[in-house]
């Protein structure tokens, strides 16, 4: 009997030990993510109330001194409820939650976008940048031709598209709670921003443009 024989029961084991707990880890696993998956309701409410003007009246009201020092407040801060949102968002991705589908994915809904879909294309075709109509589930509704090119086609999500840093610190949410227009030049080489569509209160046009070189 070869040494490798002899030590079978050790190693069958040992094994044996790494399989069960593989499926105990993996059933608590899919335990909270049930768990986290049921919770999302809960979060769209909280992003509701964060993106209406409620939340910027009770706001101005804490600002004021209208509420009881000893209020706890974490939902009235500039980003506690933004920070848990994109947090989410992320966290999602990760878990393959985010997947598109004819019933969560609105540009399925053609009819219903299709006149602000041909303003969106006659405005920003010739933009020598990307432009996305996107919605407020990062969604792509429609894309000009550059951002064709580079894969946001109509229907992904648009964080999915490309590297993750370029989706970095996106200001989409922070858009829909303030209704105001986002800029940044967190990535060195291009200028990005999100506009709000006049009428259109659950959609933004996403661009981006290389900053030239000297």
């Amino acid at each position: 009997m070869s040494k490798e024989s002899r030590n079978a029961p050790q190693r069958i084991n040992e094994m044996e030990d790494i399989l069960d707990q593989a499926i105990r880890k993996m059933n608590a696993l899919e335990e909270k993510m049930a768990e986290y998956e049921a919770f999302q309701p809960e979060i769209r409410k909280l992003e509701a109330y964060y993106t209406s003007p409620q939340w910027k009246e009770d706001f101005a009201a804490d600002e004021a001194g209208e509420y009881p020092e000893n209020l706890k407040r974490g939902v009235l801060s500039e980003d506690g409820i933004w920070n848990v949102l994109e947090r989410n968002k992320e966290l999602r991705e990760k878990a393959g939650f985010n997947s598109v589908n004819s019933e969560e994915n609105p540009a399925g809904e053609s009819a219903e976008y299709a006149e602000v879909i041909g303003m969106f294309h006659r405005m920003w075709d010739g933009f020598p940048g990307l432009a996305r109509l996107i919605d407020r589930n990062h969604h792509v509704i429609a894309a000009n031709p550059v951002a064709l090119e580079k894969g946001f086609a109509p229907g992904c999500v648009c964080a999915k598209v490309g590297a993750p840093e370029i989706h970095r610190q996106c200001k989409l949410t922070r858009l829909f709670q303030t209704g105001e227009a986002q800029t940044d030049n967190v990535i060195e080489d291009r200028i990005r921003g999100w506009m709000p569509v006049e009428g259109y209160p659950d959609l933004s046009v996403h661009f981006a443009v290389m900053i030239p070189e000297e």
